[in-house]
């Protein structure tokens, strides 16, 4: 019985050795991680040389040119930061372009040396293009345990906002916890979502007319409402004062106040929701609201 303890303690023993071999064998490939632009910023502020791509699934070329960067990346054994253009934003696209000094929108290759740009190329079909371009120069692995972490915290810190009504606020936990799955998910399939932005709607009875724009800025749970009820000829939109008001929405009611106020008070009924309309009602009033499109012919 003795023996057979030792066999087993050996045989366990052999097994953990091997499978620490084999993970620091994985460990030492390497590979393509998609990150998204406020990860990049953080990997910028390290003192590593460090490889990054931007590609867009736009892009006719995407399969082949993120199979290069796989090619690559697997031969050379250098890992690639992966930004995916195709889902940013204006600001993170400005972001990228200070950064590179090029254009987002490029499927580009990028190399860091200790937060200095030093490597720029255009994506080639061919992997030993790159190859040559970067020679036999080795980049740095980042741990990037530390941004899982943040976006499973974002996701999970955007989920319960969404729950308590602060869209807004909601969704930009919810963005920056991409390219995690769920959070993809969460922003495609969510139709609360569909409330951030700016809505307007004119109606017209004779000479008379109501104007209502109701603007869900994406950042804050903030609402900028303008509202005209008079003779359509007097009416100029952007001469119309905002209001500004704090607002949070279970999905049936928008409830507001003004910054300075405590309590929050019903203020529209959604009746419908979606990617292209926000129907409301208000004091037994209808609002069939579209996107704003800036001036139009009254």
């Amino acid at each position: 019985m003795k023996k057979f303890f030792s066999f087993i303690c050996l045989f366990l023993i052999c097994c953990i050795l091997l499978g620490c071999k084999k993970t620091e064998v994985e460990n030492e490939d390497g590979k393509v991680t998609i990150i998204n632009v406020n990860e990049l910023l953080d990997i910028y502020d390290l003192d590593k040389n460090i490889l990054y791509a931007t590609l867009s699934k736009t892009d006719e070329n995407y399969d082949e040119l993120y199979a290069t960067l796989e090619e690559f990346a697997k031969q050379t054994k250098n890992d690639i930061y992966l930004i995916d253009t195709s889902n940013i934003n204006l600001v993170e696209s400005e972001y990228i372009d200070i950064l590179t000094d090029n254009d987002s929108t490029l499927s580009y290759l990028y190399g860091i040396n200790k937060g200095n740009l030093e490597l720029s190329i255009s994506i080639p079909l061919n992997v030993n293009e790159i190859i040559s371009a970067i020679g036999n120069k080795k980049y740095d692995k980042v741990d990037i345990a530390h941004l899982l972490y943040m976006r499973d915290t974002n996701y999970n810190d955007g989920f319960e906002l969404l729950a308590a009504g602060k869209i807004g606020e909601s969704y930009a936990k919810v963005y920056s916890a991409l390219p995690k799955e769920e959070a993809k998910m969460l922003l495609e399939d969510e139709n609360l979502y569909n409330i951030l932005n700016y809505w307007e709607t004119t109606i017209k009875k004779g000479d008379s007319c109501t104007y209502l724009s109701l603007n869900f800025t994406m950042k804050s749970d903030k609402l900028y409402r303008s509202y005209y009820n008079g003779k359509c000829s007097d009416l100029i939109i952007e001469n119309l004062k905002l209001e500004a008001y704090d607002y949070y929405t279970d999905g049936k009611i928008i409830y507001t106040k003004q910054p300075l106020e405590d309590e929050y008070s019903k203020t529209y009924t959604i009746v419908k929701l979606d990617k292209d309309t926000l129907k409301i009602k208000s004091n037994q009033k209808d609002y069939n609201m579209k996107i704003f499109e800036g001036d139009n012919d009254l």
